[in-house]
């Protein structure tokens, strides 16, 4: 390399050393989406319900093709119940009106991490802006060990534990990607 050459390319290179280098580009404060603390607010500020994340996205951050290929696949490894075990049919989870159920299934955990996976996966391919929840390394730390777990077979992992509804913020400020980069 002819040392003009070399000399414009480490020039481009300096500003951009001191940069954080980001997967999803950060947006202002004022830019982030919110869908509120209750389905009715959800619904009012026009949120999808996500049933394999149990939480509520705003569009930008809501991936229905993938949300909809994934339920015609494995909503039938799913029987959701009420805290007090009483069965919850699949098209009133679909609703969003529960803030608190039990899935219970040994797999509920595995199609969760996985479908968390192919979402972040799909909105980085597709440039959609990061939910909290898919930016957090403790999340995908948390579902990678998940995953990785032997000897899985016959567990009824879920049978005790609750889905709480997340209301999801769509867009993440520089700082908080950081943040949850390190979390």
């Amino acid at each position: 390399m002819r040392l003009e050459a070399w000399l414009l390319y480490a020039a481009a290179l300096l500003p951009s050393a001191s940069r954080a280098f980001y997967v999803s580009h950060p947006v202002t404060p004022g830019n982030v989406i919110d869908c509120g603390e209750t389905p009715d607010e959800a619904k009012q500020l026009g949120c999808h319900f996500d049933m394999f994340s149990f939480a509520y996205y705003p569009p930008p951050c809501y991936n229905k093709d993938l949300h909809d290929n994934f339920l015609a696949t494995h909503s039938s490894e799913i029987d959701w119940r009420h805290m007090d075990y009483t069965p919850v049919a699949t098209s009133e989870v679909l609703e969003g009106i529960h803030t608190d159920l039990r899935p219970i299934s040994g797999q509920f955990h595995d199609l969760h991490c996985t479908y968390e996976w192919l979402r972040l996966i799909r909105a980085l391919a597709e440039e959609r802006p990061l939910d909290r929840k898919l930016s957090k390394f403790k999340h995908s730390h948390h579902c990678s060990m998940n995953l990785l777990q032997k000897n899985k077979m016959g567990r009824n992992e879920t049978a005790t534990q609750t889905a709480s509804m997340l209301f999801g913020r769509c867009g993440l400020t520089a700082d908080l990607m950081y943040e949850y980069g390190t979390d």
